[in-house]
């Protein structure tokens, strides 16, 4: 498995807690062991003159911090905004990715759900990105700064957006999916299934717990079946003294398999 460091870069906000984050991460998936580094308190002043720090220099600074860390992959997380207004970005090593959550509170969807949920989402999707670049042929060339494979200008309510507005990272962190154009390049260029389903969980991991819950029921075959028999049963109940005596087992049945729905429920949520 990948061992991912996670390194708060300077002071952060309040409401966001990287442990929660190396927690639900961690839970989320099996191709990734994430931990939790000390913090950087000091990054050095801003590269830039209206207080933004260039990526390369930020990934540097980072990087020259490791000691004998080996992590195969760093990724820091700040509050300091990033050269050319950047959310988030891998380097061309595709070794440190760095997350910034300036400005985050201009997104409303962002707030109604969690920071946490904001950082993961953007590790998944970087994630994802290094393993497609490791394998695409001929190498992916350019700067963090430029929109490249399997990134997208083209604005497709896909985790791999290239957005230069906030607002529009909540939309997608509320919804995550990806589009046609990305899912052909991954399989094109043989990334592993389990490796695009560990990111695709991190990505989904920031979703609110009830919402989360909801989406893993409706994908789960027996409680489907239940909730199909819980409706059969409450339809037979009302004419269950009208139909012929052959058909009324099988509404007792379909009333006995939906007496079993609650017990699905908790019995999915307790192995999440």
């Amino acid at each position: 498995m990948t061992r991912v460091r996670i390194v708060q870069l300077g002071p952060l906000q309040e409401q966001l807690n990287l442990r929660e984050v190396v927690i639900k991460a961690n839970r989320s998936q099996g191709q990734y062991i994430f931990h939790l580094a000390a913090p950087l308190e000091h990054v050095g002043e801003p590269t830039e003159y209206d207080g933004q720090y260039k990526f390369d220099l930020l990934a540097d600074h980072l990087q020259s911090k490791r000691g004998n860390d080996t992590a195969q992959i760093l990724i820091g997380v700040t509050d300091h905004a990033i050269y050319d207004q950047m959310f988030s970005a891998v380097n061309s090593e595709l070794t440190c990715i760095l997350i910034s959550t300036a400005d985050i509170e201009e997104d409303k969807v962002i707030q109604k759900t969690s920071r946490a949920g904001y950082v993961l989402f953007e590790i998944g999707a970087h994630l994802l990105t290094i393993e497609y670049r490791k394998l695409k042929k001929p190498k992916i060339k350019g700067e963090p700064e430029d929109c490249a494979e399997p990134w997208h200008k083209e604005r497709l309510t896909c985790i791999f957006d290239w957005d230069e507005e906030r607002r529009h990272t909540g939309q997608k962190i509320a919804s995550p999916k990806m589009c046609a154009i990305s899912s052909a390049l991954l399989y094109e260029a043989g990334v592993a299934q389990t490796l695009i389903d560990a990111t695709t969980n991190l990505v989904r991991a920031g979703l609110t717990p009830i919402r989360t819950f909801l989406r893993n029921q409706a994908r789960d075959p027996i409680t489907i079946l239940i909730l199909a028999a819980l409706l059969g049963s409450v339809a037979g109940l009302k004419v269950f003294s009208t139909v012929s005596w052959w058909l009324q087992p099988y509404i007792l049945l379909s009333l006995a398999l939906a007496v079993l729905l609650p017990y699905r429920f908790w019995q999915l949520s307790r192995n999440k």
